[in-house]
């Protein structure tokens, strides 16, 4: 596999494996989202959302 022969180390993680990385933060609005809806006022062809690989979230301290 590609990644086990990267230089950088990557570990490929769901959504719910990424909101347990926040531990006691809080996600706040827009919460978890895939990274191709970040922006929701921008043009993401129907492509790129399909092929989407990584999320994006807010959090805060509670």
């Amino acid at each position: 596999m590609a990644l086990r022969q990267s230089a950088i180390p990557c570990r490929l993680r769901d959504a719910r494996e990424v909101l347990e990385l926040l531990g006691e933060l809080e996600p706040t609005a827009p919460g978890l989202v895939p990274m191709a809806l970040w922006r929701p006022e921008g043009t993401v062809s129907k492509a790129v959302r399909e092929r989407q690989i990584a999320y994006g979230v807010v959090a805060r301290k509670g």
